[in-house]
């Protein structure tokens, strides 16, 4: 009921209760359809204020960029090398990027299975391997074939591989895509690794290569970039013996979780790096690589036969 003062007995003021009319019902649906619209507003306020809280769901785009790098190198040497990359992509695709390794090749293949990555920069056999089993798709690759070198004393006398029978020979990992081309050539000699030739497991192409000098192994087995990236003064110790065939080189893979829109997006800005003349030539510079190119398929047919034996291998561990 609605309280009204009748002004015509202003002289005697007085208070009397209306009944109900037709404008009772009209406010009170007004104030019944502004109540409703203040639950919704709350109700959409609620969630979008619960959308910034830790452990919430954000728009994609707003997220950073988890960039997973093969474990090849020291993550302080990978940090160093990648910064440049790291800090061009950040630039032009408005995003932060992480960069992150893992302990050993096994550890960072269980990662880049599990999504920890949006993307990564990986071994060829292992893209191809990320590829067929988990859906991860082309973005790039370093231009720079991939070729293993077997190095040996300046002054030892053998002169070809088969005059490795029955010596020890220094690698970085047998999973590594560097041994497997070496293996490759050897049984092509009829040389079989630990069959033939002993096998020295070394933590790193560097330490590899340093084996020969202290006499803990006849030989090593490391990469040709990994070679030219030595100190000039153990370089002058060594003599290479024979070449790998080459192979595709290290590859830019993406995480089909990122989306169709933001993979291209990350595609056009990888295959555009090179002219970034400040970034790539520190890049260029920390690496040894010269620059990042387009994937193609042959490629990626070139890998499958190793895709077979890195599959193998991982089995047995």
């Amino acid at each position: 009921m609605l309280i009204l003062l009748r002004l015509s007995e202003a002289h005697r003021p007085s208070i009397m209760f209306a009944k109900p009319a037709w404008h009772v019902f009209h406010c009170a649906l007004v104030l019944f359809i502004i109540h409703f619209l203040m639950l919704f507003w709350n109700t959409a306020a609620a969630q979008a204020r619960s959308s910034t809280m830790p452990g919430a769901t954000l728009d994609q785009a707003t997220e950073p960029l988890q960039f997973g790098i093969l474990p090849s190198q020291s993550a302080v040497t990978l940090m160093r090398n990648y910064t440049p990359l790291k800090s061009y992509l950040e630039r032009v695709l408005k995003r932060e990027v992480i960069i992150s390794t893992a302990p050993d090749f096994p550890e960072f293949l269980r990662r880049t299975g599990a999504n920890e990555y949006d993307f990564v920069v990986t071994a060829p056999h292992f893209a191809k391997l990320a590829e067929d089993q988990h859906g991860f798709v082309h973005l790039a690759k370093i231009q720079d074939p991939l070729r293993g070198v077997f190095l040996v004393a300046k002054t030892s006398p053998y002169q070809k591989i088969a005059h490795l029978r029955g010596k020890t020979l220094a690698i970085l990992n047998n999973l590594a895509m560097v041994t497997l081309l070496g293996e490759q050539q050897l049984l092509g000699g009829g040389l079989q690794l630990g069959r033939d030739i002993n096998v020295s497991n070394s933590p790193s192409h560097t330490s590899a290569a340093l084996a020969i000098a202290s006499g803990a192994s006849d030989a090593a087995l490391i990469s040709e970039w990994a070679l030219k990236t030595l100190p000039t003064a153990d370089k002058n110790h060594l003599r290479v013996l024979a070449y790998t065939q080459p192979a595709p080189n290290i590859l830019f893979m993406a995480n089909p979780q990122m989306g169709t829109h933001e993979i291209i997006r990350l595609h056009n800005a990888l295959l555009h790096f090179n002219e970034d003349r400040i970034n790539s030539a520190v890049f260029s510079q920390n690496t040894g690589y010269s620059g990042i190119g387009p994937i193609t398929e042959q490629d990626m047919q070139f890998l499958k036969p190793f895709v077979t034996l890195l599959q193998q291998r991982l089995s047995r561990k």
